[in-house]
């Protein structure tokens, strides 16, 4: 899972109207409540809105270990800190899981600072 992201760079003019989600270098810690953000339904052909489920850290290590459900195709969604102004702050990207009751996140603060 080391190895399970991407990072790419998109052109800012077809996302003008979108606000982004800052990205947090603020470690999480064992038993935070986080949020994850995911498209993974298999109820609906065309999703226009995503999953948002609250997701209490289990363990904090090498990943994160989160104790939500989340299906697949949520991979690649963010994990997220609520702050106290309702603002979002991304923290991990959803990675894997068992579908039933546990989640794994790649932790954000263990991207390097600087892509070449």
């Amino acid at each position: 899972m080391d190895k399970d992201w991407l990072v790419i760079s998109a052109p800012g003019t077809p996302f003008s109207s979108l606000t982004p989600i800052e990205i947090s270098r603020r470690s999480v810690v064992d038993s935070e409540s986080l949020v994850a953000i995911g498209w993974g339904r298999h109820d609906q052909r065309i999703d226009t809105e995503p999953d948002v489920v609250e997701c209490p850290v289990m363990a904090v290590d090498t990943s994160l270990t989160l104790r939500c459900r989340l299906t697949k195709g949520d991979s690649g969604g963010v994990v997220a800190r609520q702050l106290n102004n309702g603002e979002l702050e991304a923290v991990g990207v959803i990675s894997s899981g068992d579908s039933i009751a546990t989640t794994f996140a790649f932790p954000l603060d263990r991207l390097p600072l600087r892509l070449d």
